[in-house]
């Protein structure tokens, strides 16, 4: 009994040093394979989010070619046919009778004022446009016009030392606000417009408010927000912005939004 004593203990001891081994191999294992797992679903949500991001992009750039394309055809063909009545009327001798000398006066400047109302149009949609005359002098312009042309009052307040690094991000948040400013004139049924851009810390903020009859209450929700189109095109380019939305729960008459994002680089 005492000669089999030590080959039991030795046995013991060999067994419980496989079986930790066997224990240490399988939860290498379990590791193994749980960090393979957790790579693989990593890749597919970088995968996916690339993907994403590729689909924003394109979506933007379409949306950006569309109204680009809109802009030149409204310049080129409209355009050309406005001016060409223009001619036509001009062309018209002047009778004696005062009244129809009149209505041809008037049909002249109708005309007239419609073909300056599509070189705005033309105009604002144009990416060229805003390339050439820059950010500012775009939004000032079409705040002017809205001033102009239709009963409500826009004021902008946009300091001069603020300069936007992103000639994308000029584009984008200019389209931004021509979206809001469509939306105001068309639903708000208000009559004053305020649009007020500043910058701290390189983050560019923008307060935007209408004093119409605002959103019903179960649109307030962001997520109820982006199954509108002009919506989801607003949040789909401060995305791109990587920029963030916050939308005021008030009970104040009208509509805000607030939103913001790096006054940085250009984006690739």
């Amino acid at each position: 009994m005492d000669i089999q004593t030590p080959e039991i203990v030795v046995f013991v001891i060999v067994t419980t040093i496989v079986l930790l081994l066997l224990v240490f191999l399988v939860i290498n294992l379990l590791l193994l394979g749980r960090n393979r797992r957790l790579k693989y679903q990593h890749q597919l949500l970088e995968v996916k989010s690339n993907y994403e991001k590729e689909l924003l992009k394109t979506q933007v750039e379409v949306a950006e070619n569309t109204l680009n394309e809109l802009a030149r055809d409204l310049h080129d063909d409209i355009g050309q046919l406005l001016t060409f009545s223009i001619i036509s009327l001009n062309s018209f001798p002047v009778t004696n009778n005062p009244e129809q000398d009149n209505r041809i006066e008037t049909v002249k400047d109708v005309v007239q004022t419609t073909m300056n109302t599509i070189r705005d149009i033309s105009r604002t949609y144009s990416r060229e446009y805003i390339s050439k005359f820059g950010f500012r002098e775009a939004i000032t312009r079409l705040m002017d016009r809205i001033n102009k042309s239709f009963n409500i009052e826009a004021k902008l307040d946009f300091p001069e030392s603020i300069i936007l690094k992103s000639h994308s991000n000029e584009i984008f948040l200019y389209r931004i606000l021509q979206e809001l400013i469509n939306n105001s004139y068309k639903h708000s049924q208000g009559d004053t417009i305020e649009l007020l851009i500043s910058e701290h810390n390189q983050i560019i903020n923008i307060e935007y408010r209408d004093n119409g009859i605002g959103l019903p209450a179960e649109l307030l929700n962001i997520n109820n927000l982006k199954n509108s189109l002009g919506f989801t095109n607003i949040f789909n380019r401060v995305d791109f912005m990587k920029g963030e939305i916050i939308i005021p729960h008030n009970t104040e008459k009208g509509f805000c939004i607030l939103f913001s994002f790096p006054n940085s680089l250009p984006i690739n």
